[in-house]
């Protein structure tokens, strides 16, 4: 059976992406890239930061995803991110209210554009798509619906 898994370069996903592959299942790794390439990086070093050029963390990304002996693709989501989550962070935030952009970037983001883009991008299907953290069933007509195969 084939599991597509957001693989964050994190222990959780490596640790998951492992345990899935050691039962057997047929795993591909995907990572998000949110950083508008367009934006100068920030001068201070921004590890363990959710905005911020992502280099490190696909990189650790692939060199799990090498170990593992598992495709994995980087999936730029930078437009979305920026409209979903960057914009209601500072239409929120005006109006004097506290944001919380990691809600709508895990229910926006990775669960929704994540696995649509990369399904869209390579044209495949998997059964699964899942992160360490969540887990989400699709079904083949959910994606037949919204017109990927």
């Amino acid at each position: 059976m084939k599991i597509l898994i957001g693989l964050s370069g994190g222990v959780d996903s490596a640790v998951a992406a492992y345990l899935l592959k050691k039962q057997g299942y047929e795993v591909t790794g995907t990572t998000m890239s949110i950083w508008d390439n367009f934006l100068p990086a920030p001068k201070t070093k921004v590890n363990d930061s959710c905005l911020g050029p992502e280099n490190e963390n696909i990189e650790t990304a692939h060199k799990i995803a090498d170990f593992l002996t598992i495709p994995l693709y980087v999936t730029d989501c930078s437009g979305e991110y920026k409209k979903v989550v960057l914009e209601n962070f500072r239409n929120e935030y005006k109006e004097g209210r506290t944001p919380n952009p990691c809600i709508r970037c895990n229910a926006y983001i990775k669960f929704g554009i994540l696995p649509a883009a990369f399904l869209r991008n390579n044209k495949c299907f998997f059964r699964f798509v899942l992160s360490a953290d969540f887990c989400s069933c699709f079904n083949s007509f959910f994606w037949r619906q919204n017109g990927t195969p």
